[in-house]
Order: C-alpha cells, then sequence, then structure tokens
C-alpha cells in the first residue's frame, strides 16, 4: 500500500490529472507542466498510500500523532471505490504509524473531496475564513478530523 520514490512517475501523473490537479492548487501552484511529488515521496516522515491503482493519500506528519491528509482519486476509481481506499489508507496509518488523529482541509469549492471525507468517516469541525486564494478570489477551507477509535 505504501510507495516512495520508486513509484514517482505514477504518482505524479495522477496528481497532474486533468480532473484532479486544478481542484488541488492555489494561485501560487507551480504549473501542472512542472509540478513534482518528488520531495515529499522522499521524506520517511510523509506516507503516500494508494489502496487501488487510482487512488493516493498522502498523509503528512504535524507532530508525533497528527497527520495532514491529501488525496487524489481518478475519476475510474470515485465513488464507493474511492470510500473504501480512504478508510482503508486510513486504518493503515493507525495499525502502522503513530497516528492518532488525522485531519484534512477541503477547498469550499471541492464538494467531491468533501463528499469523500465526510463518507470515509471525518466529521466537519470548522472553516478557516479567506484562507485558499484561488483564481483572485479568497476561498474558505473547511476543516475535518477523525481519530483512531474515533
Amino acid at each position: 500500500m505504501r510507495v516512495g520514490i520508486e513509484k514517482l512517475d505514477l504518482v505524479d501523473s495522477i496528481l497532474r490529472h486533468n480532473s484532479i490537479y486544478p481542484y488541488v492548487i492555489d494561485d501560487y501552484s507551480a504549473d501542472q507542466a512542472v509540478f513534482t511529488f518528488e520531495e515529499i515521496l522522499s521524506s520517511p516522515a510523509c506516507y503516500a498510500l494508494m489502496p487501488n491503482e487510482g487512488s493516493l493519500f498522502v498523509f503528512i506528519p504535524q507532530n508525533g500523532i497528527l497527520y495532514e491528509v491529501h488525496c487524489a482519486v481518478l475519476p475510474e476509481w470515485r465513488g464507493m471505490q474511492a470510500v473504501g481506499a480512504a478508510k482503508a489508507a486510513k486504518d493503515w496509518m493507525y495499525a502502522n504509524t503513530p497516528c492518532q488523529k488525522i485531519f484534512t482541509v477541503c477547498p469550499a469549492y471541492n464538494a467531491a473531496a468533501y463528499a469523500l471525507a465526510r463518507r470515509s468517516g471525518m466529521t466537519r469541525v470548522g472553516v478557516i475564513t479567506n484562507s485558499f486564494l484561488k483564481g483572485g478570489k479568497l476561498i474558505d477551507l473547511i476543516l475535518l478530523s477523525c481519530g483512531k477509535g474515533e
């Protein structure tokens, strides 16, 4: 399930996919053609998990037990397959790392990411207002989280 730098091309191709990249970038992000996830995949502290061929979940530590998750799911793997993959990734993190709590932030316009987070067991815990610049407009970020045993 965990992938590393050896899967950089696959990970980059998922994240650069035309149905994903426009939804995960802000006005300061790298151009789609040059974007790479090499630094994250090279970090032993980060966990890039692929429960299936079309779903990527990246967990970035914020401290010893708290991880921020980012997801990217190709169109043919969305729906209930994505929910199952998200739950599998979350369960893997709880079983194989010190992780006790996971959070994510979804731009208010990304209804699909928000729905996946909710369907996979995350709870909305707040809003960080005017904190994401997209197309010159300030967008709210919706904060969701879940914890081991919750």
